[in-house]
């Protein structure tokens, strides 16, 4: 599992959605990794974004994930995804 420690949640979420996106097709992070961090985003926020949500109830489907993850609103980092 990967440590969420590493980035914390300091990144907008659209940024830490196209940084898993992105490790994700590299085999880098598993979708398991990504749900947990859903997860905690979800936990978090008082009012979680409908993408966000989706991504956390997601499983193993890596195409599904992909598509969710880049559908996460906001401005996307490239330098720190």
């Amino acid at each position: 599992m990967l440590n969420q420690n590493l980035w914390g949640n300091m990144l907008p979420d659209a940024t830490m959605a196209e940084g898993f996106a992105l490790a994700l097709e590299r085999g880098l992070v598993s979708p398991d990794d990504i749900v947990a961090w859903a997860d905690s985003r979800v936990a978090e926020q008082e009012h979680p974004h409908h993408t966000v949500i989706d991504v956390s109830l997601l499983s193993a489907d890596t195409s599904r994930m992909l598509a969710k993850l880049r559908e996460v609103p906001g401005v996307r980092d490239h330098s720190q995804a």
